[in-house]
């Protein structure tokens, strides 16, 4: 499993596809900063001479799998952040049924990756005409005997891929005849490089996109040459593809046979309808712009149109992620949770123990009363989740026994049930031994559980133990929380100076938010500042002693009214931006001495040079004393 399970299977894609060239892909899949991969993937491909193919990798991806669709332009845009944002939604998802498998990764291709991509061929084959890739798959999907057993395992019959072809190249010959005139009504005049390799498709070993590709463009200068107007062999090309994603899927996952299944099963309404209908809905949104009735909602509940999208994505993610867990659990009892109670109560509730703080609308006036005072109107009626030992006791028991699987699953916890315990009595040095111990060992691929223990070691890190930490030596940590929770960005007021048209600004708004620390385009120090965030939210709610309510739901459980939380608490991270501070204060203390009205160059020289600053505070520390560039 590599550092970043989504980026690998976009690269898993892309090499499918034949779109990438790089030798040495294995060195580029095993990287461990996000950055990395994000580069890769927004950035052109050197190794095009074709000017139309300089475009972001991504993009050229998105646009070969979506020739020849006739879908709304919502659904393409939506296709690979959806399905990204599926991912994470899934992978902070505890599921106790994986407890019972014995090939975790094989239980979740079966139960979760293959429905997923059958709903996503069953989608974007309709409105697909025959230069469609997802056309094709859905043709060769439905043929009778596409299925060969070896062994007890079901494979792809080559031969009968390769008759579908080859049909289909006759075919399309034939209703082009008019066009090709009698020299080329002949395959062979016109693709004998192709249909070479077609013969070599029974054989042993497997075909790629590459060579394909390769042939596709000898076959398309010849037919430039003879100059044959308005005859295109794209229809073939994607049905050749179609065949080799077909040939990758078998190969990778050993489930064909199953996947065709389920393919077939979905496209006649089966059971995995729901999931195929949840995608769909998510896909066909504008997450951008607000419609005059999502306008009048805004009115009618007082929210900027952002959060009313962002909650609707979600609602829309969480109606597919409830569907895909559906499917983990068929074959179970439909009371089955209820059986293992109080377990699943227990850890949900614990799933919520350690989170970034509700969010709220970022008011339009920039003033410091006009915030508090919209957060407090909010805040009021807003009474938070606060840890209690005592109300996971069954798991916290487990520390001590454990006597098969399901109890082995919740038993994971115990950790961070004695981190948060020792937290909420205010024993950091306690909390960080413990967290310290755990993040050394492996968890399940799925769970909140390395999200919750990453952010405490970054925020018990900062405040106990700052020397230690090196240049991206928390990159472990920051990987479990991209994994596990996304990147998910802090609402910051931009100032007036950069917003307001009417006034002069050295940054461009553009510029702001492309070097801004939350916002900016180094992901590891944006994911710090977000552990640290949830983390001092964390502390601030779970070490409130007054004022504590009952839940509404269950008595067991105490919450805290945002207002009152406990932001006071010595184990919060008060002091990141200390020596910004500091340079900040003589700056404004200085301002009399220096030029305002220049260029920042200028006026970065006139304070060193007015001796209001030093040189060595506009350096960056070295790496081995500070932790991030």
């Amino acid at each position: 499993m590599k550092t970043h399970p989504f980026a690998e299977f976009i690269y898993a894609v892309e090499d499918t596809l034949g779109l990438w060239y790089k030798a040495r892909k294995t060195e580029q899949t095993s990287k461990r900063p996000f950055d990395a991969h994000r580069e890769h993937f927004q950035s052109v491909d050197p190794a095009k001479s074709d000017r139309d193919e300089y475009r972001p990798r991504l993009e050229k991806i998105c646009r070969r799998l979506h020739v020849g669709s006739h879908l709304s332009p919502d659904i393409l845009s939506n296709h690979v952040d959806i399905l990204e944002s599926v991912y994470i939604g899934l992978a902070r998802q505890p599921n106790v049924v994986e407890a019972f498998a014995d090939d975790i990764n094989q239980f979740y291709i079966a139960t979760i990756l293959i429905p997923l991509i059958c709903a996503d061929i069953l989608i974007f084959k309709e409105k697909a005409d025959e230069n469609s890739i997802y056309y094709h798959l859905n043709q060769i999907l439905a043929i009778e005997g596409l299925v060969t057993l070896d062994g007890e395992q079901g494979k792809l019959r080559k031969r009968t891929a390769r008759k579908y072809m080859i049909d289909y190249i006759d075919n399309y010959f034939t209703a082009n005849r008019e066009v090709l005139k009698v020299n080329y009504e002949k395959p062979a005049s016109l693709i004998f490089e192709l249909l070479e390799y077609l013969d070599e498709l029974p054989k042993k070993g497997n075909q790629t996109c590459v060579t394909l590709n390769q042939k596709i463009d000898v076959c398309n200068k010849l037919i430039l040459n003879k100059n044959i107007g308005n005859f295109s062999i794209q229809p073939i090309a994607a049905a050749y593809t179609a065949i080799i994603i077909l040939q990758n899927i078998d190969t990778k996952t050993n489930m064909f046979g199953y996947f065709c299944q389920i393919y077939n099963a979905m496209s006649i309404e089966g059971d995995e309808d729901a999931l195929q209908s949840s995608l769909h809905a998510a896909l066909n949104e504008n997450y951008n712009n607000i419609d005059i009735n999502e306008f009048l909602a805004c009115k009618y509940l007082s929210y900027e149109p952002k959060r009313l999208l962002s909650i609707k994505k979600k609602n829309n993610l969480d109606n597919i992620i409830c569907h895909a867990i559906e499917l983990c659990e068929t074959g179970l009892p439909s009371n089955y949770l209820d059986m293992l109670a109080p377990f699943p109560t227990q850890e949900s509730y614990l799933s919520k123990m350690v989170s970034l703080p509700p969010q709220f609308d970022i008011p339009m006036v920039i003033s410091e009363d006009a915030i508090y005072s919209k957060y407090k109107t909010a805040a009021i009626d807003m009474n938070i989740i606060v840890f209690d030992k005592k109300s996971i006791f069954a798991i916290a028991e487990l520390k001590h026994k454990t006597k098969n699987r399901v109890e082995m699953h919740y038993a994971q916890y115990t950790p961070l049930i004695d981190a948060l315990n020792c937290i909420k009595l205010n024993n950091p040095d306690a909390a960080l031994k413990i967290v310290e111990n755990a993040v050394k060992k492996s968890y399940p691929l799925f769970g909140f559980i390395k999200y919750s223990l990453a952010v405490l070691y970054v925020g018990l890190m900062y405040k106990l133990e700052r020397r230690k930490i090196k240049h991206q030596s928390l990159m472990q940590q920051v990987n479990d929380i991209i994994n596990h929770q996304g990147i998910v960005f802090i609402p910051v007021i931009r100032p007036s100076h950069v917003t307001t048209s009417t006034n002069i600004s050295w940054l461009s708004e553009d510029d702001y938010i492309k070097y801004s620390i939350i916002t900016g385009d180094n992901t590891y120090n944006a994911i710090i500042l977000q552990a640290i965030y949830s983390y001092n939210f964390t502390v601030a709610r779970h070490t409130s002693t007054d004022n504590n309510l009952i839940d509404a739901n269950n008595s067991k459980f105490l919450r805290v009214n945002l207002l009152d939380i406990n932001y006071a608490s010595s184990m919060i991270c008060h002091d990141l931006l200390e020596r910004f501070n500091s340079i900040s204060g003589k700056i404004l203390a200085g301002l009399d001495k220096v030029n305002t009205e220049s260029t920042p160059e200028l006026f970065v020289s006139d304070l060193i040079s007015t001796h209001v600053i030093l040189p060595e505070d506009l350096v960056i520390p070295p790496k081995n004393k500070g932790a991030h560039k």
